[in-house]
């Protein structure tokens, strides 16, 4: 019998790689058997199994390879600087726990996509440097990154991720510096509108390109008293219900689905749209 790498192709080599890269698109744990198929086929897909990581989780999402930290650490041993630069695109990391994933981000320099819910100031020189167009991440690890610097420049999407129960001592640091940046589209804070409420109206009149401008709810009394601020009438302010398992969210972004920022957008779309009405704010998770 002819071995995998002895298999000629029956259809035009084009199709035959979008064909396999859409299986391995849509079922990516099952990317390994694919790469038995032929050695052409192991160098289309193979990259795909690791456009997405993430570490520390106690799960992945249906379908998707689970990266624990050892699995993580072989990966790391297994995989040439070359590949893992060429395949990374999204990265999130659980908590700050001494995992190797620093290693990640000095490797992988074309990483887009960046999750890191902690402060940590030895992720800061790496971080930096990286094409970033999202990024979730506390103040004060966002205030240590240079405005300048190769990771604002194009940024997109901003998440704070602290669950605001006080104004932090850098928050109109961080405000200042939000508003500085070129390409900001996106921009959410992790509850406590009750905190920031008094800054939206100047966050939002300073940031004409801003798209959407999403508050995590948890708790409806959150918003006790919004009602007097123009983020009731501007359509771009969204308090958003997420759903209860953030990383899943995060995870199906990042695949190209539907997140809590295409929610927001729709949201936002249909009260400019007459379709909702414009004094509501809240948009509760698919």
């Amino acid at each position: 019998m002819s071995s995998p790498t002895e298999i000629e192709p029956f259809l035009p080599i084009e199709l035959e790689r979008i064909i396999f890269q859409l299986c391995a698109q849509s079922l990516p744990v099952f990317t390994p058997q694919l790469m038995r198929v032929a050695r052409r086929v192991k160098e289309w897909v193979e990259p795909i199994l690791y456009r997405v990581i993430c570490i520390g989780l106690d799960y992945a999402a249906p379908s998707f390879p689970l990266f624990t930290p050892d699995s993580f650490a072989s990966m790391m041993t297994r995989k040439s600087p070359d590949f893992l630069r060429s395949a990374v695109r999204h990265f999130m990391v659980e908590d700050g726990s001494e995992y190797p994933d620093r290693e990640l981000l000095t490797t992988c320099t074309e990483i887009e996509n960046i999750w890191l819910p902690f402060q940590n100031e030895n992720y800061v020189p790496r971080i930096q440097v990286l094409p970033h167009r999202r990024l979730g991440t506390d103040f004060r690890q966002f205030l240590r990154l240079p405005l300048t610097c190769r990771a604002l420049s194009g940024l997109t999407h901003l998440a704070f991720t602290e669950s605001l129960t006080e104004i932090p001592r850098d928050y109109d640091a961080a405000c200042a510096a939000f508003l500085a940046l070129p390409k900001l589209t996106h921009l959410s804070f992790d509850g406590g509108f009750q905190f920031i409420q008094e800054r939206v109206d100047r966050i939002l009149e300073s940031l004409p390109s801003l798209c959407v401008m999403v508050t995590f709810a948890y708790h409806i009394h959150d918003f006790i008293g919004i009602d007097h601020c123009t983020t009731s009438t501007d359509p771009r302010f969204v308090a958003y219900f997420p759903r209860p398992d953030f990383n899943l969210d995060w995870h199906a972004g990042a695949r190209g689905g539907a997140d809590y920022w295409t929610d927001a957008e729709n949201f936002v779309a249909k009260r400019r749209a007459g379709e909702i009405d414009p004094l509501n704010y809240v948009c509760v998770c698919r």
